[in-house]
């Protein structure tokens, strides 16, 4: 889904009035959104996930947590999670890598 720049502006107005406390003033103003234009209000709920998973940090134990952190890293980040991440990545590549080896020394020899 191609999120419209207009529901991006609003994203960050709602975010804005979320961090200054003023979000209850527009809720009246976003039920009528929904009912009148529901492809805005889904443009606009999938950018303020989009937001809140950017600031949630994953758990490192899981092979996708991991994924991201390689992939933000090689992008330039160096948030903790981040470099921390990417040293479990690499040392859990690094560790397949040798297990491979080691199985086809294995059955080269056992073959031979």
């Amino acid at each position: 889904m191609i999120i419209s720049s207009n529901a991006v502006g609003q994203a960050e107005l709602l975010v804005q009035a979320a961090a200054d406390e003023e979000l209850d003033d527009r809720l009246l103003d976003l039920m009528v959104q929904a009912r009148t234009d529901p492809r805005r209000m889904v443009e606009l709920v999938v950018k303020l996930s989009e937001r809140v998973a950017l600031t949630i940090e994953p758990r490192a134990d899981s092979s996708a947590a991991l994924r991201r952190a390689h992939t933000a890293y090689s992008a330039g980040d160096r948030r903790q999670w981040v470099v921390q991440g990417e040293r479990t990545y690499q040392r859990d590549k690094k560790r397949r890598l040798r297990a491979a080896a080691r199985a086809k020394a294995n059955a080269e020899q056992a073959a031979a």
